[in-house]
């Protein structure tokens, strides 16, 4: 037998002692259960917005606290709690002292104070009063798909819009999410991911001189009389001519950039110092942005622009002869006059 586990009686009647070996290793022989109940209390102690009581975990206050979506009777939250950070969470009136972790699906979470739970339903209350706002007659409503789709809409500020969506998914549930000061491409991108009809979501991803008058947010725009809507949905789809442009550019206060015609698709390499890149973004460019691990060989103190597809990339070969955004705004200018004197010629 190993010195370890040997026992040792000094006198005649006394209950046998362990050696320190063998206390040193019943000291180790501590049980899963025991280390766990240890370190959740470790936690407790380090974390001072936590707390135990009767063996559940509570929160004691919630740093901020948002609802922009609802599924049936369970809210969507977006929380920022002590050093547990920005996360979604979701919650529900059946288990009103309870907030799961993850958007709908989650099974674990923790218990709510009193005062957490007060800032959590604060804040499903500020999001039903959006919603009956959006529904109150002010806001503009499209049916996208009728009885499964419908969008409320305020144009809100130079292209921006709050909205709200509400619409069945694939299980018939309903679903409500709401936006404030979004893009119009954000807007877009937000229905056709959530959209069943794929023939409308096609429609609506991408229109073009014959779809467009089949476009829902289109026939809005026009039977509203929401002209800001209409002309910033022609130039998204890249089909504004120059008038319409000139006509949000007077709106916006920034120079509106329309498409080129096919002879100028090709990409310009223009020094990224001299961009005015507000001037793309209200011009509706799609600039894709090239990952530092693809960028040898290409630099990114120069861009690529195409004026027809308007489409860009945030970087270009290094050894690319460049121009300046000046000279590249000055191809709108040439395209103008050889369309004013086309127009003479016809005439």
């Amino acid at each position: 037998m190993s010195w370890a586990y040997r026992l040792i009686t000094p006198l005649a009647g006394m209950q046998p002692i362990l050696t320190c070996g063998a206390l040193h290793r019943s000291m180790c022989l501590r049980t899963p259960r025991k280390k766990a109940e240890r370190k959740s209390m470790r936690e407790y102690m380090k974390n001072k917005n936590e707390y135990v009581e009767d063996g559940r975990r509570y929160i004691k206050e919630i740093r901020e606290c948002r609802c922009n979506e609802k599924k049936e009777n369970a809210y969507l939250l977006t929380c920022k709690i002590l050093e547990r950070g920005k996360k979604e969470y979701t919650y529900s009136f059946a288990e009103e002292d309870y907030l799961l972790k993850g958007s709908y699906f989650g099974t674990k979470g923790f218990w709510l104070s009193d005062k957490a739970k007060t800032q959590v339903q604060r804040a499903i209350t500020d999001f039903e009063n959006k919603i009956g706002k959006a529904k109150n007659g002010i806001w503009i409503k499209v049916d996208i798909v009728p009885s499964v789709m419908t969008l409320y809409y305020d144009f809100y500020l130079k292209g921006r819009f709050h909205f709200l969506l509400e619409y069945l998914d694939e299980e018939h549930k309903k679903i409500i999410r709401y936006r404030e000061g979004a893009t119009l491409q954000e807007m877009i991108s937000e229905i056709t991911r959530c959209m069943i009809d794929q023939d409308i979501c096609a429609i609506i991803r991408q229109s073009d001189k014959d779809t467009i008058n089949r476009n829902p947010l289109y026939i809005s725009a026009v039977e509203s009389g929401n002209e800001p809507l209409r002309l910033l949905l022609k130039l998204y789809y890249r089909i504004a001519n120059e008038k319409e442009c000139d006509m949000l550019s007077a709106l916006f206060g920034t120079r509106v950039l329309p498409s080129l015609e096919e002879e100028y698709d090709q990409t310009y390499v223009v020094d990224a110092d001299t961009i005015q890149s507000a001037i793309l973004v209200r011009s509706g460019y799609d600039i894709r942005h090239k990952p530092y691990f693809a960028m040898r060989g290409f630099t990114h103190t120069k861009w690529q622009l195409n004026p027809h597809t308007k489409l860009g990339v945030d970087a270009a070969p290094n050894d690319a002869e460049t121009i300046s955004f000046q000279e590249y705004l000055e191809l709108f200018e040439d395209d103008h006059e050889l369309r004013k004197e086309s127009a003479k010629n016809e005439k």
